[in-house]
């Protein structure tokens, strides 16, 4: 069976405290761990449109968004 509809990448956009944002786009499936750990270490809050990344730290001033 052949399953062409797995996402294969992820866009992440990240809101800075100036109201800016930056996006970034079709990042690689294969580091979204690593990404997410290394904000979790920064603590950098994460949200998620899929649900399953948590809050890191509520006081960052940095936002993180996984679609």
């Amino acid at each position: 069976m052949n399953n062409n509809n797995v996402q294969r990448s992820f866009d992440m956009t990240v809101y800075l405290h100036k109201e800016e944002e930056h996006q970034f786009l079709n990042i690689d499936k294969q580091e979204y761990d690593l990404i997410i750990k290394y904000l979790g270490v920064k603590k950098i809050k994460v949200k998620s449109e899929t649900g399953s990344v948590k809050l890191m730290d509520v006081d960052s001033t940095t936002v993180v968004s996984i679609n």
